[in-house]
């Protein structure tokens, strides 16, 4: 090996080491010293509210009675009823399973995400 690949060599090197110096350092201007507690808890009592959905009646039966039940037997589980949600079960449909065999679940009380 000759002077000039090792020189190159060394170039390369410091070079990285630059770029890796330089993400760690932006890194480092995101994250805050407060660590989980910067983030809210929603499970508190005066915070629940907010999560509920305010186009849900909440005392109708498909709501307080859902399709899946403790026991229930379900080849995919599909968290997120948005369009990539939506998008997936359909592309299951497509391969071949049943409709009954997959369930999309959301935090919201219908279909369709934000979009």
């Amino acid at each position: 090996m000759t002077q000039s690949h090792v020189s190159a060599g060394n170039e390369q090197m410091a070079a990285g080491q630059a770029l890796f110096e330089r993400y760690e350092k932006e890194r480092d201007k995101r994250l805050k010293k407060d660590g989980l507690a910067q983030y809210a808890n929603f499970r508190e009592q005066e915070l629940r509210n907010l999560a509920k959905d305010p186009w849900v009646d909440y005392n109708d039966p498909r709501i307080t009675n859902p399709p899946l039940k403790d026991g229930d037997s379900i080849k995919f589980l599909i968290t997120g009823a948005g369009l990539n949600g939506l998008h997936y079960a359909g592309r299951l449909i497509e391969a071949g399973f049943s409709s009954k065999d997959i369930v999309l679940v959301d935090v919201a009380g219908g279909f369709g995400g934000t979009w």
